[in-house]
């Protein structure tokens, strides 16, 4: 399957996620959400296995290291995200404006891992943040 399938379905997927876990917001708390991702993904794990057992897995022991990290932070990040959602009167802006992250990921690695950004992605990144402050702003 082509790239930009896959990643057409991934944020297909994410935005039902999003716009789901705003509704189990308002029932559960963020605990309760962060702990359900938690099960979900350990339970899927093995399925994730199978369906990719003929790719080579790379093992280093700091990718191990920079994986937990990044893990961290999603976890931290998911969990200030899920009590803001719940706490929000306008939650699916505010959940619009969370998705600006890969931004945040593009600029890091145009700094630090050299990445070339093209004009049209600068432009691109200039008018997510414009259009979240334009959200944001009351």
């Amino acid at each position: 399957m082509d790239n930009k399938y896959l990643f057409s379905i991934a944020v297909l997927l994410y935005g039902c996620a999003s716009f789901l876990n705003r509704i189990a917001a308002g029932k559960i708390s963020g605990y309760y959400i962060q702990l359900i991702a938690t099960i979900v993904t350990v339970v899927t794990l093995p399925i994730f296995f199978l369906i990719f057992k003929n790719n080579q897995y790379k093992y280093e022991t700091s990718g191990v290291l920079i994986a937990f990290l990044a893990s961290c932070l999603v976890a931290i990040g998911n969990m200030f995200l899920l009590f803001g959602i719940s706490r929000a009167s306008n939650a699916g802006s505010l959940g619009m404006v969370i998705s600006l992250y890969p931004t945040i990921g593009l600029i890091l690695s145009v700094i630090f891992l050299h990445e070339h950004i093209t004009i049209q992605k600068a432009i691109a990144v200039c008018l997510m943040i414009i259009g979240s402050i334009i959200m944001i702003v009351k």
